[in-house]
């Protein structure tokens, strides 16, 4: 681990939690980060249980954890489920059957897979969470939580917002907000961060929250309704789509309805809270005021040594938690490449 690293690194040792620069994980981990050596991961078996490649971020995050996994000779079974709590509990009964040595699970729904997870650990069978946080009815079953800081992103969110409306010099706002899965408790953290900082700002008023379900086709078509709806009750100066993808369908949205978007026109505020490609060229280009770090890539190289030393029966902490960072057109030199996932 380089020095820039090593100064982004914070072990809590009595809370059992690690902290960890989102920005400086691309640089601390890389290959063989982890320092196990591949004959102690070789012909161990995995069951990975996370959301499916139809969603983007699913999809890159995956993608950089099960080859890199199976490139050291581990047995991974795949099992995936397009944000459906029943199947991916079906899928956790499968892994259980199956008697990996690991399950991987970006739960669909925290409280869903509960049931799965009490027979994983009567199995003795050590299962990581990933991405998202716990809840108190699933933390005892988890052997250890990998998370993106989801309160840091929300907060990031309404800090772009009310920068940009106040660059618009508006004294007053209506905004919007769709989110990702509802029934996923990081959305609920993202909107408590959100709302901690916009309430010091009572003149800037949520009107509408809507669940998205991290798709950005349903995000356009509920940002559609929403235009029309408060067209004459003030019309809507703000939006918060929780991921790039889904701002970029605000974004569409506004456009397709004729409302100018991007402050240079004083215009609607779009705001996310993870970063994609889309999202990098929007906020290049103006029309999307801000997001923040949760990206695909980042995140798996964070986590990636980490499930590797578990998997070789190493100790890794009960908690490790991402530090991110805030993304305007200012700094956004700065993750260009962090958030290049298309």
């Amino acid at each position: 681990m380089n020095s820039k690293a090593v100064s982004c690194v914070h072990a809590i040792a009595a809370a059992g939690i690690l902290m960890f620069s989102s920005y400086a994980a691309t640089t601390a981990f890389g290959e063989d980060a982890s320092g196990v050596p591949d004959s102690a991961l070789k012909g161990k078996k995995v069951a990975y249980v996370a959301c499916s490649d139809l969603n983007r971020w699913c999809r890159e995050f995956r993608h950089q954890i099960v080859p890199a996994l199976e490139a050291k000779g581990v047995i991974v079974t795949d099992l995936q489920d397009p944000y459906d709590p029943v199947l991916q509990a079906q899928h956790l009964d499968q892994a259980v059957a199956q008697k990996p040595d690991l399950i991987a699970l970006l739960a669909t729904n925290a409280r869903s897979v509960v049931p799965g997870l009490r027979r994983a650990q009567a199995a003795g069978i050590p299962v990581i969470n990933l991405v998202g946080p716990t809840v108190p009815e699933s933390e005892p079953y988890f052997k250890a939580s990998i998370e993106n800081n989801h309160r840091q992103l929300g907060e990031f969110a309404a800090t772009n917002l009310v920068e940009g409306l106040k660059k618009e010099g508006r004294t007053t706002a209506n905004i919007f907000v769709v989110t990702g899965a509802q029934v996923q408790p990081e959305v609920a953290v993202r909107m408590d961060g959100f709302k901690s900082v916009l309430d010091k700002y009572p003149e800037y008023k949520v009107v509408d929250i809507q669940d998205g379900n991290w798709d950005q086709g349903k995000t356009a078509e509920i940002a559609r309704t929403l235009f029309a709806k408060y067209a004459d009750k003030g019309g809507i100066q703000g939006a918060f789509g929780m991921a790039d993808h889904m701002a970029a369908g605000i974004i569409e949205a506004a456009q397709q309805a004729g409302i100018p978007v991007g402050v240079d026109k004083n215009g609607l505020v779009v705001v996310a809270s993870n970063c994609f490609k889309i999202g990098t060229v929007n906020v290049g280009n103006g029309l999307q005021y801000g997001s923040a770090t949760q990206a695909a890539d980042p995140t798996a190289a964070f986590a990636l040594p980490l499930l590797e030393k578990a998997l070789a029966g190493q100790e890794i902490p009960k908690r490790s938690l991402m530090i991110e960072g805030r993304i305007t057109k200012d700094t956004l030199d700065k993750y260009l490449e962090y958030c290049s996932a298309a």
